[in-house]
């Protein structure tokens, strides 16, 4: 946020009586994980290099955000279902 400007007020934890995360505390993360796994497409496909251990590393991260990414969006959907 700070990068972007965007102005935030203090609040060190979400206080929604809802338990649901606005969109914007994820937009670092989503756009980590598109970053992401462009450059390691570009890289695998493109410039034909094959797997080291950066590279392994890398693929775990990409994993791994879009793990946590699909955690949240399917406790979102389940917050939005028992409303």
């Amino acid at each position: 946020m700070a990068v972007s400007r965007i102005p935030l007020t203090f609040q060190p934890t979400p206080k929604s009586t809802d338990g649901r995360l606005s969109l914007i505390w994820m937009i670092p993360q989503i756009a980590a994980t598109i970053l992401l796994t462009a450059g390691l497409l570009y890289t695998v496909i493109v410039k034909d290099h094959r797997i080291s251990i950066l590279l392994l590393f890398a693929i775990g991260q990409g994993m791994l955000q879009f793990l946590f990414l699909k955690q949240w969006m399917s406790a979102d959907l389940l917050t939005r279902r028992r409303k």
